[in-house]
Parts: C-alpha cells; sequence; structure tokens
C-alpha cells in the first residue's frame, strides 16, 4: 500500500522480487465508475461515523458494541 510499508517488509527479509506496490486511490477519486455518485447528506445532531473494512481484524464488532454502548448510556442520561 505504500513504498514504506514494502521497505519495512525488506528489511524483514522478504525479498524485493516479491513485493508490488498497489498505491491505494486519491481522495475523492471514485473506486467503482459505474455506480451513481453518492449524494450529500445533512445531519441533524452531533454523529460518530467509522469508515473501514468489515474484517474482524479492524475492531467492527467491538466498535458497535462501544458504540451502542454510548447509545444506552446517553438515552438514560435525557
Amino acid at each position: 500500500m505504500s513504498h514504506a510499508v514494502a521497505k519495512t517488509l525488506q528489511e524483514r527479509g522478504i525479498g524485493s522480487e516479491r513485493l508490488s506496490v498497489v498505491l491505494n486511490g486519491a481522495v475523492g477519486v471514485p473506486r467503482l465508475i459505474c455506480r451513481p455518485a453518492a449524494r450529500a447528506v445533512r445531519l441533524k445532531h452531533p454523529n460518530i461515523v467509522c469508515e473501514a473494512g468489515m474484517y474482524r481484524r479492524k475492531g467492527i464488532a467491538e466498535l458497535l458494541q462501544a458504540f451502542a454502548l454510548v447509545r444506552e448510556q446517553s438515552t438514560h442520561e435525557r
């Protein structure tokens, strides 16, 4: 994902012939041209947003549990 990551992997003993750097796209560049552009959403109150791949290693399940706890606590405080 970056030349720095490739360098780190080389320092750990992985040969450069086994590595290919594929850079992430720039912010705002459409990933899938076949999809229409997303429309802007106006939020009526403060929100917390997470944008991440839905992989177990990302801890999304734990994040959702934390969001649920915050919501539960905030509704009891009102």
